[in-house]
């Protein structure tokens, strides 16, 4: 192995996509950039909804309101006009259906007694309330559903046995950090993972498929440089490409999130040095181990399409992996587990970002994928001596 060969080789590639402006805008910047406008829209969008539905009024027809449910009038969302007799109904019905109303409810003249007689152990039948809405109007529904639930508390006030955390205190002794960081535990790794993997998977193909199908490749070949030069050389240089990408990537997560929390402890300064040194660690093996894949597959590939082709199907599975997080908690993955590569990342990750994370498990992951990468590279080495593979064009 010469470093004077690898540097030159990783020299090579990162000047191609340098100065390839497009290609360094498309592969790096672009995946960030589209990152951050998608979730800042997206937290635009639900946070401007909840405030929507909290400055929402209903206009609502009742008739024969009774006195047990007279809080019915002070209710911040509601607007109550009292029907003068019954009569009136299909007139307020007709005005539900024109959507000049949000509701119309109607109570029985009985509801005040058979509540009495509830409260005080006595049968009764159970009273009916009837509320007419419209469901080709969202707002009409928003008021049906308002109106159940406040009903449904209501009934259940009337049996109520059991006072759960009915006091003024704070009951949820977890701080506001850990709260997010255990909900940013379960969304970041997942999304992490897949980025980084759509990176790979762009640079790749282009890398080595490229010069199969360009015809550069032989040049490389028949020069005085060892295959394992070559093959480290190609997956540094894209690993770098790939970090930078990545980092760019999570950097627009990390700055998008609070847009959609909608909260100002949503910052950097949650985590420690501790925190991302690790993270760094964990994610540059992780990038590293997803270029050795696709470069083995590219180096199959005849050109970039057929290596394209041939990798997507390794999206699904880098998705399912991500989302293992969720389903396999770290707190019951044993050390051992850890040597499993890509595995052992999602792990790592949600245990970094919930901020409870054994740095030993990290260390193994971490060397496990340097030796599952210096495996790919010794089969890309091979790969590169045959002419098989490498002048199947």
């Amino acid at each position: 192995m010469r470093f004077k060969n690898i540097n030159a080789i990783i020299k090579k590639e990162l000047t191609r996509f340098i100065t390839d402006k497009r290609l360094l805008f498309v592969s790096v910047f672009m995946p960030g950039i589209m990152i951050f406008l998608m979730y800042s829209l997206l937290g635009a969008y639900i946070n401007g909804s909840e405030k929507k539905e909290e400055e929402t009024s209903y206009h609502i027809a009742v008739y024969h309101l009774p006195e047990s449910l007279a809080t019915l009038k002070s209710l911040k969302n509601v607007e109550i006009e009292s029907m003068g007799e019954a009569g009136q109904l299909k007139e307020y019905q007709s005005q539900v259906r024109s959507e000049k109303l949000d509701a119309a409810v109607v109570f029985s003249d009985t509801f005040d007694s058979s509540m009495k007689a509830i409260k005080e152990g006595r049968p009764t039948k159970a009273e009916e309330i009837s509320i007419y809405y419209n469901s080709g109007n969202d707002k009409s529904k928003a008021a049906y559903a308002y109106l159940q639930s406040y009903f449904n508390s209501y009934e259940s006030s009337l049996f109520n046995a059991l006072d759960i955390n009915a006091g003024g205190g704070q009951y949820d002794l977890a701080s506001d950090e850990n709260g997010i960081a255990k909900t940013l535990s379960g969304l970041l790794p997942m999304l992490i993972m897949t980025i980084l993997f759509s990176v790979c998977m762009s640079l790749a193909p282009d890398s080595i498929a490229g010069e199969k199908e360009r015809g550069t490749i032989t040049t490389l070949l028949v020069t005085p440089v060892k295959r394992s030069d070559l093959a480290i050389g190609k997956i540094l240089s894209l690993g770098i490409l790939a970090m930078a990408s990545g980092l760019f990537s999570c950097l627009a997560i990390i700055l998008s999130m609070p847009k959609i929390f909608g909260s100002d402890q949503l910052k950097a300064s949650m985590y420690g040095g501790r925190d991302y040194f690790f993270l760094l660690l964990v994610v540059l093996s992780t990038i590293l181990v997803m270029i050795a894949i696709t470069c083995l597959i590219s180096a199959n590939a005849r050109s970039i399409r057929e290596a394209s082709t041939s990798i997507a199907p390794l999206t699904f599975a880098v998705i399912m992996i991500g989302f293992s997080g969720m389903f396999i908690p770290y707190t019951e993955t044993t050390t051992a587990m850890y040597v499993i590569p890509l595995f052992n990342s999602v792990q790592c990750l949600t245990a970094i970002f919930a901020k409870d994370f054994r740095a030993v498990n990290c260390v193994v992951a971490t060397i496990s994928n340097i030796v599952c990468v210096i495996l790919m590279t010794m089969g890309l080495a091979k790969m590169f001596n045959s002419e098989r593979v490498m002048f199947n064009r």
